[in-house]
């Protein structure tokens, strides 16, 4: 019989959070000093930032609408039967 696994380390993830807003305060400031030297830059990361939220939305109203059309269909289709 295999010994028992030890208990699993439920420890906190504070260190993983604090590492992760590290790197993103680090790559914000590198960002700031190649846009300084480079504008198009800017445009690189204002298009995804722009449209990004966009293409969230359309998605999120569209699924939605043609999700709840779909079930009226598949309701309807049922019933039929």
């Amino acid at each position: 019989m295999p010994p028992p696994l030890p208990p699993a380390n439920r420890g906190s993830n504070a260190g993983t959070l604090i590492a992760m807003m590290m790197l993103a305060v680090c790559a914000m400031g590198l960002f700031m000093l190649v846009s300084m030297v480079t504008p198009f830059v800017m445009g690189v990361i204002l298009v995804p930032v722009v449209l990004g939220p966009l293409v969230v939305l359309q998605y999120l109203v569209w699924g939605r609408w043609l999700d709840r059309l779909r079930a009226e269909d598949e309701a309807r289709e049922a019933a039929k039967k």
